[in-house]
């Protein structure tokens, strides 16, 4: 266990607490409403259980789940939605996005944004089947079906702000990482571009948005992520930016942990206290989130 890298990864949220960075409704004992903008929530590990327990929330509930698209014109033109909105996003391209949260996207008929590194991926990888990147064909597949957008999380998974410090993969057998993330970084630049260029090579599309590995970024790199074409920038949580609201930059889109999605407002919420027994009971038994 490494307590100084899941002191890093926590402390964002730690400073959110108490500098405003959380929607009202996580700590809300009956939230009726999503006056703070629309969440953005994240995943990495798909647990089968878990997943499921969230997406019958949701929609036993009344949400619907936007794309990248949707998010865009209601930051710049203000276009609100109908129904209880929600973003979800998967990061790190583990195969439990495809064995686990894409089957249970399709049968709730939700739609989630994952965020992968392209240097881990191949056409069929040699190791344990349980825990290995999903393959180009997976990746193809579920962005074919209109329930799975995929975009970059950088290309080899570094800390932007620390670089080029690596970083595991959630999900991911460090045996898939180390060769690559040994090798020459490059710089920033050359890793944004080279993520964005293969990904719109292998899946014949274009790729404008990054999340940033470990919830964070720095000003430099959102400027040269502009620069080569970027239009969208993902965050974990910020002081005083509870949600994604018209007219905040979609260079600072925040994001919160999917355990908080059934703290929104309905029936069913689970007790805030479970969550952070959660997050202390995962801390100790595994590496952190990254």
């Amino acid at each position: 266990m490494n307590l100084r890298l899941s002191w890093r990864k926590n402390q964002p949220d730690l400073d959110a607490l108490f500098r405003q960075g959380f929607p009202s409704f996580v700590f809300g004992r009956n939230p009726e409403g999503l006056p703070d903008g629309i969440p953005v929530f994240c995943y990495h590990a798909a647990d089968p259980e878990t997943v499921e327990a969230d997406l019958y929330f949701l929609k036993e509930n009344g949400y619907q789940s936007w794309s990248i698209a949707e998010l865009m014109r209601h930051l710049r033109e203000g276009i609100h939605p109908k129904n209880r909105t929600v973003v979800l996003t998967v990061d790190d391209g583990a195969c439990d996005l495809y064995s686990v949260m894409y089957p249970a996207l399709k049968r709730y008929g939700f739609h989630a944004v994952a965020f992968v590194a392209p240097a881990f991926h191949r056409d069929a990888h040699d190791g344990p089947d349980h825990a290995r990147p999903c393959t180009w064909d997976e990746l193809r597949e579920m962005e074919r079906s209109g329930h799975v957008d995929v975009q970059a999380h950088t290309w080899s998974h570094r800390y932007i702000p620390n670089w080029p410090e690596p970083l595991d993969l959630v999900g991911i057998d460090s045996r898939y990482l180390h060769a690559i993330q040994r090798s020459d970084a490059g710089t920033v630049r050359d890793d944004l571009a080279r993520a964005k260029q293969e990904l719109e090579s292998q899946l014949n599309k274009r790729v404008a948005h990054l999340a940033f590995p470990m919830y964070r970024g720095t000003d430099s790199a959102v400027r040269t992520g502009r620069e080569l074409g970027y239009a969208s920038f993902w965050w974990g949580t910020l002081p005083r930016r509870r949600a994604n609201k018209p007219g905040d930059s979609p260079e600072r889109i925040v994001r919160i942990s999917a355990e908080f999605i059934r703290r929104l407002p309905g029936e069913g919420r689970v007790a805030l206290h479970r969550i952070g027994a959660g997050r202390i009971a995962c801390a100790w038994r595994r590496k952190p989130k990254v």
